[in-house]
């Protein structure tokens, strides 16, 4: 394991300055930095000599957490026509016009 002060993230981004560039939105290493370390001559068990890893599937848990957020009386006043169809309704408007029906 490595010391707490030798890894930050100003020591990361002059690492990436110096030694990376990006092609086609993809971050590579500078021409420059692979020829001065002999990169090319290495292979990843070179770096990483342990066998690798290997992650136990765990099924993701239900979030718990606030309710997702309501739309406002306001808002669903300014519905289109074009979406106020009845196959489009969501389950609050249907549960709302048939609340106003049964006041009538």
């Amino acid at each position: 394991s490595r010391r707490k002060h030798l890894f930050s993230r100003d020591r990361l981004k002059l690492f990436l300055k110096q030694h990376c560039e990006q092609h086609d939105g993809v971050i590579k290493a500078k021409a420059t930095s692979i020829e001065k370390y002999n990169l090319a001559e290495q292979n990843f068990s070179y770096f990483f000599p342990d066998e690798p890893p290997t992650f136990i599937f765990s099924p993701a848990s239900r979030r718990r957490g606030r309710p997702p957020k309501r739309a406002s009386a306001g808002l669903e006043d300014n519905i289109t026509p074009k979406q106020n169809t009845p196959g489009s309704k969501s389950k609050v408007s249907r549960e709302r016009t048939r609340f106003q029906k049964q006041k009538d």
